[in-house]
């Protein structure tokens, strides 16, 4: 993951009325080279389009997609500490 933005993600901690949602920007790299630059938005709205996304490199079924760690209050979390977790199906 290269960049984490747009985080609007409810903090643990806290009540809100919508979830939100969190941008990531990936560098993807294909046979040890670099292939493209992809923005992708994690949401309710989207969470099939971006596991065809991720299903298109992986050639397996995605069950979940997390953006991790999860935000909580009062907490500022740096690039460097966040990842992309994938669980496939068996």
């Amino acid at each position: 993951m290269t960049k984490v933005f747009d985080d609007s993600r409810c903090p643990e901690g806290v009540t809100c009325i919508w979830a939100g949602e969190v941008s990531v920007v990936l560098k993807v790299y294909k046979n040890k080279k670099y292939f493209e630059l992809k923005t992708l938005t994690f949401n309710a709205k989207n969470k099939e389009e971006n596991f065809n996304w991720f299903e298109k490199y992986f050639s397996k079924k995605i069950k979940s997609i997390v953006v991790a760690p999860y935000p909580k209050e009062g907490q500022i979390l740096k690039v460097k500490n966040q990842y992309i977790a994938i669980i496939f199906e068996n």
